[in-house]
Formats: structure tokens, sequence, C-alpha cells
């Protein structure tokens, strides 16, 4: 098999392949794309510089009012939509689970714990929930560098987990990109002579 043979079939390859993008493409669902707007304009985007920027937070006393007030905002803006139909069952369970502890001004310590505990679930959910409308709306997802820019993490434990991903990630791709120069190479090579 020659070069040109090759980059024929290389050819084809990529034809096969926008030829299943152009379709899935096609495919766009005008029923999601329009709940997944409403979503994304009534909950995510008025919340993103508040709720979106507290998310994976330790909730103490000194940020305990601040927090219970965009929760409650939150609440608000979410019982009175209708478009609270389209989130998940465990994403609402989460949110009920941390208004219940709303009604008070003061936690002791162990509603602390307990309040930040069902604040994680809450938070993992709502960054998936978010997630998935922008996917549907054909926006890129918030991903560990996201997380990782606005500091969207309890912890530094969890601080350091988010980066090592990250690095570990970009090792991968890289040792992928160079395995796969060094196969093109190689074939090449060995068509050549």
């Amino acid at each position: 098999m020659d070069f040109i043979s090759s980059a024929n079939l290389l050819l084809l390859f990529l034809n096969f392949a926008f030829a299943v993008y152009q379709h899935r493409n096609d495919r766009i669902d005008p029923v999601s794309t329009e709940i997944a707007n409403r979503v994304l304009n009534s909950f995510f985007i008025p919340f993103h510089q508040t709720l979106g920027r507290q998310l994976f937070h330790k909730i103490d006393r000194k940020n305990w009012i601040e927090t219970k007030q965009i929760l409650e905002d939150f609440n608000t803006v979410f019982e009175e939509s209708e478009d609270k139909y389209y989130f998940p069952e465990l994403f609402v369970l989460s949110l009920k689970k941390l208004i219940s502890y709303l009604n008070s001004d003061d936690l002791s310590d162990q509603d602390f714990r307990k309040f930040n505990s069902n604040y994680q679930t809450f938070s993992q959910h709502y960054f998936k929930a978010h997630n998935s409308f922008r996917k549907m709306f054909y926006l890129p997802k918030h991903g560990i560098q996201h997380q990782i820019w606005f500091e969207l993490y309890p912890n530094k434990l969890k601080f350091t987990f988010l980066f090592a991903t990250l690095y570990i990630r970009t090792i991968l791709v890289q040792s992928a990109i160079a395995v796969g120069v060094g196969i093109a190479a190689l074939l090449l090579s060995l068509q050549l002579f």
C-alpha cells in the first residue's frame, strides 16, 4: 500500500466521521434545546455569580448568612418555576435537604457538619445538572479546570485531587499524541522504503 492509498483511506475515514457528525447535528431536537435555554436562563445564569461561585465551599459561621440568603433566593425561583420538572430527582431532593436547615438563624456545630455534607451533595448535583443542560444547548461542559479556576472545592485535599487529575490527564493526552505521531512516522517510513 503506497502513500496515495494511505491518504485516500485517511480521507475516506475523515469523510465518514464528518458524515456521522453532520447526521447528529441535523437531528437537533428543538424542544430539548428550548428547554435547556429556559432552564439555563432561569436558574443557572442568574445565579452564576452567587451560587455558582460558592459550590463545594465549606460553609461556616462567617459565610452562613450570605449562603443562606443565596439558597433562599434560589429556592424561591426554583419553587415558582414550572421548569423545575426538568431537573433530576436527586438535585431536587438535595435542595430540599438544604432548605430544611435554612429556618434556623444559627446552627450548632453538629448541624453545620450535616449541612456541609448535604451542601457538598447538592453542589455535585448542581454541577452535574448545569453541565447536562449546557450539553443540551451544545455548550462545552465545565470541568476540572473550571473548578480549579473558580476555587470550587471544599478543602486543600480536594484541590490537590483535582489538580493531580488534571495533571495526569494532560500527561496521558500528551503521551497518546506522542505515541500516535510515533506510529504514524513508523508507518510512513515502512511505506516509503
